[in-house]
């Protein structure tokens, strides 16, 4: 597995699924930001207000990290989804980790919502590794490697 600052890179994904138990696989063929978020609302049991948005993304991510209490009690109002919610928060005292495993790049093909997004997590990963958040990481197909580091050096030279 590769590295490219926070991202993650690696021949085989089901490797990292299957040795992961937070991971959490995002669909692949995300063309449009509305896919996008409707997968991450399933995939990760994101609450019915959330926003469909960066910004409530963001804030999702982080509370996720935290273990934020609030954020547990709502999105837990019925026995599936408080046993989702145990599958990140565990009833250990740690705070919870969370690893997204793309199989491919989502956005691809709208570079300014891919850039968006990889910006997104990018930045939730630096604010995990500086606060009191749980373990974060992104992983993606070494396939996208080049890709990848082509957009976040668009946000560099900006």
């Amino acid at each position: 597995m590769t590295h490219s600052g926070e991202f993650q890179f690696c021949d085989d994904i089901e490797q990292i699924v299957a040795a992961t138990s937070a991971a959490v696989l995002v669909p692949n063929g995300l063309g449009s930001k509305h896919q996008l978020m409707q997968a991450l609302v399933e995939v990760l049991s994101l609450p019915e207000y959330f926003g469909n948005n960066w910004d409530a993304l963001d804030e999702c991510l982080r509370d996720r990290l935290l273990g934020d209490a609030a954020s547990s009690d709502a999105t837990s109002s019925d026995d599936g989804l408080q046993q989702q919610e145990k599958q990140f928060t565990g009833d250990a005292d740690p705070p919870p980790s969370l690893c997204l495993v793309h199989h491919d790049l989502p956005l691809a093909d709208d570079e300014p919502a891919c850039l968006d997004y990889l910006t997104l997590l990018e930045d939730t990963l630096h604010w995990a590794e500086e606060s009191a958040a749980g373990e974060f990481a992104v992983v993606f197909p070494a396939s996208t490697a080049g890709r990848i580091e082509a957009l976040m050096r668009q946000t560099d030279d900006g």
